[in-house]
């Protein structure tokens, strides 16, 4: 998908491509739920020679800049009520399934597998789990 966004710049023109990296409670709810499961298994350089790769010559006007961590590297927190998560209370069932469909929404856990996790419930612990400990989401 990035090679043919590429090729459209205009002169002057930047693509900035923005994508998980995992290490985070979002993949850290993936884990619980899917224990080995990795699916963030290239980094944004690998990424980025990739696209170099695929666009062979048709790049060679373009800069590939992928930045030092302290540059590169932000988050998106998602945000509840303070009472929403917190050690004395327990957490509200549609903050939990907020906090889910954002976590396997960034992981991009096919269907079949979400299904299969919700038949049993287990993935709403998880969750709570996972947000109980940290107080809070993040990617």
């Amino acid at each position: 998908m990035i090679a043919p966004l590429s090729r459209a710049l205009g002169p002057g023109g930047r693509l900035i491509a923005i994508h998980s990296h995992g290490n985070d409670p979002g993949h850290e709810i993936v884990q619980k739920v899917w224990p080995g499961d990795n699916p963030f298994l290239h980094d944004r350089h690998q990424i980025m020679k990739a696209v170099k790769q695929e666009l062979g010559p048709a790049g060679r006007d373009l800069n590939f800049n992928a930045y030092a961590d302290n540059r590169s590297l932000f988050r998106y927190d998602m945000h509840t009520l303070p009472s929403e998560i917190t050690q004395e209370s327990s957490i509200g069932t549609s903050t939990l399934f907020a906090a889910w469909n954002a976590a396997i929404y960034v992981a991009q856990v096919e269907d079949h597998r979400v299904a299969e996790a919700a038949a049993d419930g287990s993935y709403l612990a998880a969750t709570s789990e996972v947000l109980q400990k940290h107080g809070a989401l993040w990617f």
